[in-house]
């Protein structure tokens, strides 16, 4: 009876993994060329998420004058700086030199008004 009971138990836990074999979590759907799945296709043609303002926060001041400076090499891009949206203010995220992605070009960051509300679009490479 006890070794039946053993049998009975192993036989479980084999039932269990071979029904958990072909388990396996889907990536969703992507318009991205067919060499890019799962999170890379995702980065190569999706916007960042928005980030809000308030309804009752005003429009963000002007862009402020930045010094680019030199480039650290032709394979930079510079990204200009914003305001963002933190602790119920604007405050102003310096720009930056970053590394260009091969075949994509960048799409720079901007506020736009939606529902309403003062939304900031995030830069991002686009192919």
């Amino acid at each position: 009876m006890k070794l039946m009971r053993s049998h009975c138990l192993v036989a479980a836990i084999l039932l269990g993994a071979l029904a958990c074999t072909g388990c396996k979590k889907k990536e969703p759907a992507s318009d991205a060329p067919a060499e890019a799945t799962g999170a890379a296709a995702a980065a190569a043609t999706a916007e960042p998420p928005a980030e809000e303002a308030p309804a009752e926060a005003p429009a963000p001041p002007a862009a402020q004058q930045e010094t680019q400076g030199t480039a650290p090499s032709s394979n930079h891009v510079w990204t200009k700086g914003h305001w963002r949206w933190q602790g119920g203010r604007y405050v102003w995220v310096k720009g930056h030199w970053q590394a260009r992605q091969t075949g994509r070009h960048w799409v720079e960051g901007r506020w736009e008004k939606r529902r309403g509300r003062n939304v900031w679009i995030p830069g991002h490479w686009r192919r």
